[in-house]
């Protein structure tokens, strides 16, 4: 049966000067997958390894169910082995020696279960990553990711509380990347798990997560359900971190309901989405990602631009374009380009994808 895992106030310092994890609280609901996304070096796999039980917390609490892993200022602390999680790691962690079964059974002999036991649980186990038919297959004779398979299964086979898994594709190549992440997360709600994730790719975030949680230097900036924290940033730097390249400064002219009419010194003018509370003729931060932006003929549009960059990428171009005091990049689907360098074209940015954030505490 999964369990809520309950981070509270969590805090690892390493060293007077190194904060690795600075107060990060987070709640996963049973059953639910959650992926703490950022760089290397944000804190995500130090969390992790936190609630795995492989590091310690300096401060804070984390609970599983209604068991305590961990409280810094009681000193509670559980080993690892009594925590019923499983972990997976990037380097699959395969017994090269064992056949796929042996592989999935090898936790099963060592938790004392009966022969009759084991077996129908890695039959479940491997029927359930898709690999019943290699059960007897040398480990060593598998693909990247088939390994990977097999070390999902061999976590899933004694049914864990919680799975964690840590940058679990890094190693598998883009395309191989692509089609098991889609088939990792119906593998994991078909077992009923919760489970914490890290990653520093938002794709594979978005293609896994019921909830993402955006991490930086320590600090977890944002937790929220996935297409909350694509749709609606609520700072700069995650906004920035899930694709929002294009950055601008206007100033407030009107206000309605959630969104502001903002214009640039130059006079380019347009609607956005209103994070923060902005009052009239205060200058706000404006973020947008390039595929928001479309691009037309000038007859009839709401704004202007100029075409100066074309990069053609097979299925994409993504131009940029000048517009008032600001140079900003679209993206526009399609295996043919429609606009040249020089080209005068109309420009509508989506204002449900335009987010305005108060120009002073950006971030």
């Amino acid at each position: 049966m999964s369990l809520d895992l309950t981070v509270e106030k969590v805090g690892k310092v390493f060293a007077p000067a190194a904060r690795a994890v600075d107060a990060v609280s987070f709640t996963v609901p049973a059953g639910d997958i959650a992926v703490l996304l950022g760089p290397s070096g944000c804190g995500k796999t130090t969390m992790l390894r936190m609630v795995a039980g492989l590091e310690t917390p300096t401060e804070g609490t984390i609970i599983c169910g209604a068991r305590i892993f961990s409280r810094a200022g009681d000193e509670v602390f559980m080993p690892p082995q009594h925590r019923n999680l499983a972990m997976v790691f990037q380097s699959y962690a395969i017994w090269p020696h064992m056949s796929v079964a042996q592989n999935v059974e090898y936790p099963l002999k060592q938790r004392g279960l009966s022969r009759a036991e084991r077996r129908e649980k890695v039959e479940q186990a491997l029927k359930l990553v898709g690999l019943e038919k290699l059960a007897d297959r040398a480990s060593s004779a598998l693909s990247g990711g088939q390994m990977q398979r097999v070390a999902l299964a061999r976590s899933m086979a004694y049914s864990p509380d919680l799975l964690l898994l840590d940058e679990p594709m890094s190693n598998l190549d883009p395309e191989l990347r692509g089609r098991l992440r889609t088939d990792l997360r119906q593998i994991i709600k078909q077992a009923g798990l919760t489970a914490l994730y890290v990653t520093h790719d938002q794709e594979e975030a978005a293609a896994l997560a019921d909830r993402i949680g955006v991490m930086s230097a320590g600090k977890l900036l944002q937790f929220s359900p996935t297409e909350e924290l694509f749709g609606r940033p609520l700072v700069p730097a995650v906004a920035r971190f899930t694709g929002a390249s294009n950055e601008m400064h206007a100033m407030v002219i009107d206000r309605s309901g959630a969104f502001a009419t903002v214009r640039d010194e130059a006079g380019f003018q347009m609607r956005v989405t209103a994070v923060d509370d902005l009052k009239l003729r205060e200058t706000a931060h404006i973020l947008f990602r390039p595929e928001n932006v479309r691009l037309s003929p000038v007859e009839g549009a709401d704004g202007r631009g100029r075409v100066v960059e074309r990069q053609y990428l097979g299925g994409q171009a993504v131009y940029g374009v000048e517009i008032g005091g600001a140079r900003i990049e679209a993206t526009d689907l399609g295996t043919t380009t429609r606009w040249k360098v020089g080209d005068e074209v109309g420009v509508k940015i989506d204002p449900n994808g335009a987010w305005a954030y108060r120009a002073e505490i950006s971030a």
